[in-house]
């Protein structure tokens, strides 16, 4: 009698085995930095498809890198300089709002797009992988090119002021203006990387966030000098580590700014604990993007 044999299906097939798998390392904090350099072109073209998106379909297109915040400073410089009458410590109150302006404008836009990163591109992570730090540094990048050209408007004015008999005297602490903006990007950074490790299991943080910028925006010296902040509080919003960057960008400008050097010092701790916790949270749950997305 023949007996026909039967043959089990082994369940680990060749097609079931895998030579490389792709996937984020997890550890305590990592900055993938050579997969980064491996994908500066995919970073350019992130910058690209941010700064084309931003303004297409739009009539005066990238005019509205300028008229942004011309516009904001000056409706600050009628709310709060001929309504309110805040005083600007002896600086011009259009420069003094757009000096404000232009530093938070780049903070929010930064933070804002970074916390959302997971949320606005979860149709790209889910098909392909790449470090996932590649899209916020391009909205960190992206974002620079507007504080830059902002800058320029500010030197700009100064000169209009100059023609009119105001003098402003630049001098050799212009050299702090590369340490205020690598600051600012990294507390950017690292506060949106903070929220983004949250927000997709936590989608509430989505709808706070408004309210969070707003908050930090009144307690930010954007329209106010902090020489009028009272003493017994000094300490308090000093823990902001927005006070002191815009403080340093108006003293490296305009040579005028009662921050001190322990605010400094303490802005910079800030910042790095930021910068550092926000990598930490996100290399961490970087592995779980997709399947919460």
């Amino acid at each position: 009698m023949l007996r026909k044999k039967s043959y089990r299906k082994n369940s680990k097939s060749k097609e079931d085995k895998w030579d490389v798998v792709i996937g984020p390392k997890i550890n305590f904090v990592f900055v993938p930095l050579k997969e980064l350099l491996r994908c500066y072109e995919l970073i350019l073209l992130f910058v690209r498809r941010d700064l084309v998106t931003n303004y297409v379909q739009t009539i005066l297109g990238p005019l509205w890198l300028i008229f942004q915040p011309l516009g904001t400073a000056l409706v600050y410089t009628v709310v709060f300089s001929v309504i309110l009458r805040v005083p600007t410590d002896e600086i011009p109150h259009f420069l003094f709002f757009m000096s404000g302006s232009v530093l938070w404008i780049y903070f929010s836009t930064c933070f804002m797009n970074i916390s959302r990163v997971m949320i606005a591109n979860s149709h790209i992570f889910q098909k392909i992988y790449f470090p996932r730090l590649v899209i916020p540094v391009s909205i960190v990048i992206s974002s620079l090119v507007m504080l830059l050209v902002n800058i320029m408007i500010i030197f700009g004015a100064i000169w209009i002021y100059s023609l009119n008999g105001y003098s402003i005297v630049l001098n050799w602490k212009l050299i702090l203006l590369p340490l205020v903006i690598a600051q600012v990007i990294l507390l950017g950074l690292g506060c949106g990387l903070i929220v983004a490790s949250f927000i997709i299991k936590y989608r509430d943080l989505n709808h706070l966030m408004t309210f969070i910028i707003q908050l930090w925006m009144f307690a930010s010296p954007v329209f106010y000098p902090i020489s009028i902040i009272p003493e017994k509080f000094r300490f308090f919003f000093s823990i902001n580590p927005m006070i002191s960057i815009i403080e340093l960008f108006r003293l490296g400008i305009f040579n005028k700014s009662s921050i001190t050097l322990l605010e400094i010092f303490l802005s910079w701790g800030i910042t790095l604990f930021f910068l550092v916790s926000g990598l930490f949270l996100f290399s961490r749950a970087e592995h779980s993007f997709v399947d919460v997305a």
